[in-house]
């Protein structure tokens, strides 16, 4: 069951029982009826944030990219700063093909974009990289969005290390805060998803944040505001 859908239902719960209260105590003694009068009207309350909250939810879910996407998370190792990172085993639901049910089980890691690029896969000869780094030229103009403007670096297809450096030192240069995401696949050998996510709970963070495969960078911005001393 959904978070938001969770809270409505304890919210009503909870709402119920204090409206029971105050009914019960509207006959008996002054101060006990008005505490519980107060109770209620805070239950009350409660229970429409609740019920905003869950009408937001569901417009975060119908306007999502990835519709149908579901993420239990089964193991978390928290963000550690000495390593510069945090992950979590899980099971995904819809991921893809787009429109199905498969479960799958997977490792998810964000951290810093040093960290996170010393755990990803050696394979094809660029450290773990994406090939397209080699071979994808960003267009001389810059890119733009209402909230940022970025100019990446133009690195010739002849050179593809720099690219993932480049590329996150880019964003941080115009004043962002930058996470590198990476994920990796884990196999169920034949076993129930539930079950094999289990097992690779079980398992030391340091295979859980080993041979990742990059997945992109997330760029923050917070401007500061135009009335600000």
């Amino acid at each position: 069951m959904p978070a938001a859908e969770r809270a409505l239902r304890e919210a009503e719960a909870r709402a119920k029982e204090a409206q029971r209260a105050a009914q019960a105590a509207a006959g008996g003694d002054a101060a006990r009826a008005a505490q519980a009068a107060v109770t209620a009207r805070q239950a009350s309350d409660a229970l429409e944030q609740a019920k905003r909250a869950r009408a937001r939810a569901e417009r975060r879910r119908e306007s999502a990219a990835q519709r149908g996407l579901r993420v239990r998370v089964v193991q978390r190792h928290h963000f550690s700063s000495a390593l510069q990172r945090m992950s979590t085993v899980a099971r995904v639901t819809g991921l893809a093909p787009a429109g199905t049910q498969a479960e799958e089980v997977l490792c998810l890691v964000k951290g810093s974009p040093e960290a996170v690029g010393g755990l990803l896969l050696q394979e094809g000869g660029h450290g773990g990289k994406p090939s397209w780094y080699a071979t994808y030229t960003p267009p001389p103009s810059p890119h733009t969005s209402p909230h940022l403007s970025l100019h990446l670096p133009c690195i010739s297809p002849a050179s593809p290390a720099p690219r993932y450096e480049a590329t996150y030192r880019g964003l941080a240069e115009e004043g962002l805060r930058v996470l590198a995401l990476a994920y990796k696949r884990c196999a169920c050998d034949g076993a129930e998803p539930a079950e094999a996510a289990a097992r690779h709970a079980q398992r030391p963070r340091e295979w859980v944040e080993s041979e990742l495969r990059f997945a992109g960078f997330v760029a923050f911005g917070c401007p500061v505001r135009k009335d600000s001393a």
